[in-house]
């Protein structure tokens, strides 16, 4: 079960990535925020998001949100508070990660 948390902080990254989307898309992670912050166990019951799980690193908190069909957003959760990290391309996202593993 994952950690409720009652705070966002955006990075620095989050926030340069967040200030480039089309406004719909902000919209919805505006709407995806609001909801983390009431009941994150929505989110992952719609299967929105999920825990990051990679062979390398100390990853126990990380997880990855999916806004819309190509972006995602990577969370960490520790002490109540949801990090945005960065937004991301998921091909890219998943481009990356394959090759740590190679």
């Amino acid at each position: 079960m994952m950690e409720q948390p009652k705070h966002i902080e955006l990075k620095k990254r989050a926030e340069i990535a967040l200030s480039s989307l089309p406004k719909h898309v902000s919209k919805k992670f505006d709407k995806l925020m609001s909801i983390m912050i009431e009941d994150i166990q929505i989110l992952s019951k719609q299967g929105k998001i999920y825990k990051l799980n990679v062979p390398f690193g100390d990853n126990q908190n990380i997880f990855v949100l999916q806004i819309d069909i190509r972006l995602r957003a990577l969370v960490e959760i520790k002490d109540s508070i949801a990090i945005i990290a960065d937004i991301v391309d998921h091909d890219s996202m998943r481009r990356f990660f394959n090759n740590q593993t190679h």
